[in-house]
């Protein structure tokens, strides 16, 4: 009887298993998703033009991205790196950081949000640049781009350590 018992658990549990696996390869290994979403505020929108481009770009007074980007028909080269801003800047250790370029339509919805950088490893920004290079195709119906970030950041002292969440979503 004791065998039977353990059998339906373990079968159940594989069972759970290959629905979290098919749930994920339908998500594309992603969670969540910003398409759909409206970003509304002109100053992270950046037009899409042709040719070579830089700028900056940054919200709430936590990350700026500075970037570099060649478009040329549908292909987009875009590199950069994520920066935190002087008011976070104690909190020298990123726990974990995920940077979402969004391509945006001409009513400012996300058509597709890959992501273009991503670290989980307690990276120490005093000792190494967080930095991108991607190479993409531009969605049809693409007039704009924008980021989308979520992370979090740790600060360590004598009082012990201090935590710290990051992010920027589509608004």
């Amino acid at each position: 009887m004791q065998a039977t018992g353990h059998m339906k658990a373990l079968s159940g549990k594989i069972i759970c298993m290959v629905i979290a696996v098919l749930v994920l390869n339908a998500c594309g290994g992603k969670f969540f998703t910003y398409k759909g979403a409206a970003v509304t505020r002109k100053n992270l929108k950046i037009s899409l033009l042709d040719g070579d481009r830089s700028g900056e770009w940054n919200a709430k007074d936590q990350l700026t991205i500075k970037y570099k980007y060649q478009k040329a028909s549908d292909a987009l080269k875009i590199s950069g790196k994520a920066e935190l801003l002087a008011g976070i800047s104690a909190f020298r250790i990123v726990k974990q950081l995920s940077v979402y370029l969004l391509f945006l339509d001409a009513n400012g919805l996300v058509i597709d949000d890959p992501l273009i950088f991503s670290t989980g490893n307690f990276l120490d920004t005093s000792m190494t640049t967080m930095t991108f290079d991607k190479a993409l195709t531009i969605p049809q119906g693409t007039r704009a781009l924008s980021f989308a970030y979520t992370g979090e950041l740790v600060s360590t002292g004598t009082g012990g350590q201090t935590t710290y969440s990051i992010w920027n979503y589509p608004r």
